[in-house]
């Protein structure tokens, strides 16, 4: 079992104005304090919640900028101006490109499009880029996702007698580029209800403007354009929120809604080729925030990881059936390629940490090589950001320049520590979380210096992996009722995440395998009342709680729908022993302590016997190098006491017949176990192990 630690609040009696708050919006008890946790507490913060209107779009216009920027391109339209909408390699940057240049020219523009390449430009606005495409006939760039610190390339681009608007939601410098507009919600000076939005969800706040502007002009209904508007193109930026990982609150959520709905009624040729290239037969479902997460994006993903984006902007704006099939299945061959790629990357890193495990010891992981693919090392940082529970910086070498993509845990803001290493830096940006950066070899050891010297003067970072749970319920309170409740609380993501409970104190009546014992289903009681929970990624061996026991559990509750019937499904994420189980595995750790040092004296049922040495030999040989606990062995070869399982293993391991890796996680007596059964000849005489002479000395 591997532990984190558990972010739990007090189990909560429920207020008056909470049960009254129920009552109004008729929701559970439980439904409305999860409410009130999110910070929605009158009945019509909770009714905008629940019900997600267009009406609560917010105006385009709040944004900074805004009205300048429309202002410039609907003069560059109106005087047939060449535009290029300049974008971004990821997917929040293909979705924003896209959106702008079909919103573009359906008014008539004379518009391009130009996105990156990852290995030839590398991130952001290149003079190079603006250059080439200047002598093209560009007289207006349009930046989305990208350009807010741009200040050299605009300036730039103004020698050639070409404009920039930026569109961006990139953290922003002190100084912005004096481009003729610069739209961004993070600006210091806006005041924008939703600081949050994602380059396209800024390039459909810019759409939008555009739209009601060119209303007035026609004398239209402005609801009636913003329907349009809504209808055309709100699928494309709920994809790039998604994608983006930004908070799916307030308009955000409220995008990725419409969205969600357009593309479950009204799918885009393209969308419709590349999900049917790669879903299984007969899997077809309602697309859905993971089918964006876990199917779309890292398949649109890969076309800038590998190859050129312009691949993935091309599927979206295909009307051509077996054009569309042909791009859906370039982008699923070269996902494949991209998951290979990282497979070598994972394999190198660990190869790396085992020569030298002090590079896993420094607050902030920082690894280079001349080798990793530049497009996928983003991915595998997250990867050593999640199995390390740091910040961790990939570079890429090619000659002197390394290009470098960094994730980050939560009290580490990425972008902010990389400002502070800017002179290390040929160049970067990004958000908190996650950022991309360009260094010269030569500057290499020192930004790895001094980046963890910024980790280490930050109080608010920790290495200690968390589980959070937003109520602790009684078993009774684990209801289907509650589970339709929460699915008002879809769209769930980043920021809005599916509501997680805790339920302590449960008796595990069953632990059996699912999926060739990959997964567990586990049957639970507590209060009177049974149920069932799901636990995936893990076998019975690997969670270590069998019949008998006494757990908590940390799970989420949905509604599961497989042939025609709905019903409530309790799958776990977390779970360990209950607390009373935990004090005593502790008092009985100190015996066991005291026992191998002599200081205590084991009683008979704490004395191994020979059968015992043997049935537990036996049951290591099945186990093999699997993850297990004592526990599970014990139960596994009939013994009971935690204090004989580990006097076993310590003898057994003395006499070379068995190699134990333990891994402490965090609970005194609950480690997690890798066993390995070695080869030996001949016979092996226990009784003549050191620890096995101290216990019959002691004796």
């Amino acid at each position: 079992m591997r532990f984190k630690r558990w972010v739990v609040p007090a189990k909560t009696e429920y207020d008056p104005a909470v049960i009254c708050t129920a009552e109004k919006v008729g929701l559970t008890v439980p439904a409305a304090l999860l409410l009130r946790k999110r910070g929605l507490e009158t009945e019509k913060e909770i009714r905008d919640f629940l019900e997600l209107k267009k009406e609560n779009l917010h105006n385009p216009f709040l944004l900074p900028d805004m009205e300048k920027a429309c202002g410039r391109i609907i003069r560059a339209i109106d005087e047939g101006e060449k535009i290029t909408v300049y974008g971004d390699y990821d997917v929040d940057g293909i979705t924003s490109t896209t959106l702008l240049y079909l919103y573009l020219r359906s008014r008539g523009a004379d518009v391009t499009y130009f996105i990156p390449n990852r290995a030839e430009e590398g991130y952001g606005v290149v003079s190079g880029a603006v250059d080439r495409l200047a002598d093209l006939g560009t007289k207006l760039f349009i930046t989305v996702d990208t350009g807010v610190t741009a200040t050299e390339e605009v300036e730039h681009a103004a020698q050639r007698g070409c404009d920039f608007v930026i569109t961006d939601h990139h953290e922003c410098r002190e100084t912005l580029p004096r481009a003729a507009a610069v739209v961004n919600p993070k600006r210091r000076d806006s005041s924008y209800p939703c600081e949050h939005l994602c380059g396209a969800g800024v390039a459909f706040k810019l759409i939008t403007a555009l739209e009601m502007t060119y209303a007035g002009r026609e004398n239209r209904p402005v609801a009636e354009a913003l329907d349009g508007i809504i209808r055309q193109y709100v699928d494309l930026a709920a994809i790039g929120t998604v994608a983006d990982v930004v908070p799916l609150l307030g308009e955000n959520r409220l995008i990725v809604s419409l969205g969600l709905i357009r593309i479950n009624s009204e799918m885009r040729l393209g969308l419709r080729a590349l999900l049917d290239a790669s879903e299984k037969p007969g899997t077809k479902s309602a697309v859905n925030v993971q089918t964006i997460s876990y199917g779309i994006a890292p398949r649109l993903n890969s076309a800038g990881r590998m190859e050129s984006a312009e691949m993935a902007v091309r599927l979206f704006m295909s009307s051509v059936p077996s054009e569309a099939k042909e791009i859906a299945g370039e982008l699923c061959r070269t996902n494949q390629r991209r998951k290979q790629e990282e497979l070598s990357i994972d394999r190198d890193i660990d190869e790396m940490i085992s020569a030298d495990p002090s590079l896993a010891d420094d607050p902030v992981i920082v690894l280079s090589s001349d080798s990793w693919h530049h497009g996928v090392i983003g991915i595998a940082a997250s990867r050593i950001m999640e199995k390390y529970g740091k910040p961790c910086i990939l570079v890429s070498f090619d000659g002197d320049v390394g290009k470098g993509s960094g994730r980050s845990v939560r009290g580490f803001n990425l972008a902010s520590a990389l400002d502070s290493c800017r002179d290390c830096l040929i160049k970067y940006g990004g958000h908190e979380l996650a950022a991309g950066l360009s260094v010269s070899r030569e500057s290499f050891d020192e930004f790895r210096r001094r980046i963890n010297e910024c980790a280490a003067s930050c109080a608010e970072l920790s290495s200690v992996p968390e589980a959070k749970a937003d109520l602790v319920l009684d078993p009774g309170e684990i209801t289907y009722r509650l589970a339709e409740e929460l699915e008002l609380f879809e769209p769930c993501g980043a920021g809005n995440p599916q509501p997680a409970f805790v339920t302590r104190n449960l008796t595990v009546i069953s632990s059996l395998p699912l999926g060739n014992g990959h997964h567990s289903k586990l049957r639970l009681s507590g209060d009177g009342r049974e149920f069932s929970a799901l636990r995936f990624g893990s076998s019975p061996a690997e969670i270590g709680a069998a019949a008998g026991d006494r757990v908590d559990i940390l799970y989420r509750l949905s509604l599961n729908r497989y042939n025609g019937r709905t019903s409530g499904q309790v799958t776990v994420s977390e779970i360990l022993p209950s607390e009373d189980v935990l004090a005593c595995r502790a008092a009985e750790l100190e015996r066991y302590s005291g026992i191998i040092s002599g200081k205590t004296v084991p009683d008979d049922s704490e004395m191994p016997s020979r059968a015992d040495f043997a049935a537990f030999y036996r049951c290591v040989r099945s186990v093999g190098a699997e993850e297990t606990s004592f526990s599970f062995i014990g139960r596994a070869c009939g013994i009971g006491s935690y204090i004989k399982l580990r006097l076993i293993a310590g003898i057994l391991g003395e006499a070379g017949l068995i190699t134990v890796s333990e891994t402490p996680d965090g609970f005194p007596g609950f480690e997690t176990l890798r066993i390995k059964v070695n080869e030996t000849e001949g016979k092996v005489n226990l009784e003549e192990t050191c620890l096995y002479r101290t216990l019959k000395n002691s004796r």
